[in-house]
């Protein structure tokens, strides 16, 4: 990791970056735009759920689908203030970047989840009225498992409602 290191240094000490505790940000937006905007659309997709899967799998999915909502803390290393994050709003984001990758990106073997994933955030959102919202997840969610399947498996059976 040295050459990384380094490299990071580099863009830090000419302003493109900022290091704090180990959290590297970009100095501006224009510039974070940029350098995502640079990656082949192929490479950002595998980079959305690559971080989907990551934040989805801390947010113990398997107790948020089952209605175990619980909060955690997160440490931020820049200011070492503690954050309460909901495990809801995790789950929210990671389901937003599986949902950048697309179902073409996803092993046939997680669809399944991810289209329960949609599920459990639409639900979240509908119950706070805004259903244009929570909409465009259930269509998300169809699009990893197909409407069939969706009404087979979360409205038919009902285990999932």
């Amino acid at each position: 990791f040295q050459g990384i290191s380094s490299a990071l240094q580099h863009l830090a000490d000419v302003g493109i970056i900022e290091i704090a505790g180990g959290l590297v940000e970009f100095t501006h937006d224009l510039i974070q735009q940029h350098v995502y905007e640079g990656f082949e659309l192929e490479q950002r997709k595998k980079l959305h759920l690559q971080i989907g899967l990551f934040l989805g799998w801390k947010t113990s999915a398997v107790n948020l689908l089952e209605g175990d909502f619980k909060k955690k803390m997160y440490l931020s290393h820049s200011t070492n203030d503690i954050s309460v994050i909901s495990e809801r709003s995790l789950l929210c984001i990671a389901t937003d970047q599986i949902n950048h990758a697309g179902p073409e990106f996803v092993e046939a073997s997680q669809r399944n989840v991810f289209a329960a994933w949609n599920l459990s955030v639409g639900k979240e959102i509908s119950a706070s009225f805004n259903f244009g919202c929570a909409l465009h997840y259930y269509d998300q969610g169809i699009s990893f498992i197909g409407k069939d399947f969706w009404i087979i498996e979360f409205l038919v059976d009902g285990t999932q409602l």
